[in-house]
């Protein structure tokens, strides 16, 4: 899971030091990708993790979250029922909060599907349904993705990745996204405790 924040007026600086050092350790395409629980004991997996890393996170100043959906094996998956458990587990936990999710083509290999499953999306129940989707704009299949996201009635998230994107994205003030998903350290260097630790350390930048 990663937390949504709003930078802090007139230090976008610090903040790009901080992008930097994201995009220094992983700047490709697949920058969303689920990292495997042993990169971190407190990285939210089930239903019932993300819920409670949700209110967490939220109390830490999050303001939007980005989950990725696992199937009863742990791996990620785009198939809807794991999809709505997911995002109807975070939206009881912190309601008003938007949630988000990803498409990524590593998730599954068959376009065909991967559009498929996407587009059942859309006939979720409101409150399982995702609000957004991040599309990877580097992947081949992302135009294909982003009609499937819209036929669905879901917004599109843009993937970045690279540095001169994410200065971009500061520029037009928009929202970072911050999390295990992309960096386990602090601006210190220390090892992140866990996502709602990591942002609180972004709310005091």
């Amino acid at each position: 899971m990663t937390g949504g924040l709003h930078p802090p007026a007139g230090d976008a600086g610090r903040w790009r030091r901080q992008l930097d050092r994201v995009g220094q350790g992983k700047a490709d395409p697949g920058q969303s990708e689920l990292r495997a629980r042993g990169f971190h004991p407190c990285l939210p997996l089930t239903p019932t993790e993300l819920a409670a890393d949700a209110m967490a996170c939220a109390a830490a100043g999050a303001v939007a979250l980005h989950v990725h959906p696992c199937d009863m094996q742990g791996e990620e998956t785009l198939d809807p029922d794991a999809a709505g458990a997911a995002v109807a587990a975070v939206r009881r936990a912190v309601p008003g909060l938007q949630v988000s999710v990803s498409t990524g083509e590593w998730i599954d290999h068959d376009d065909q599907r991967r559009l498929h499953r996407i587009r059942a999306w859309g006939r979720l129940p409101p409150a399982a349904r995702p609000d957004a989707a991040t599309v990877n704009l580097s992947e081949r299949s992302a135009p294909q993705v982003i009609a499937s996201l819209a036929k669905a009635g879901i917004g599109l998230e843009a993937g970045l990745g690279s540095v001169a994107d994410a200065d971009r994205l500061m520029g037009l003030g928009l929202m970072l996204r911050l999390g295990l998903d992309d960096v386990a350290e602090l601006p210190d260097g220390t090892a992140a405790a866990d996502n709602a630790v990591l942002i609180a350390a972004g709310m005091r930048l």
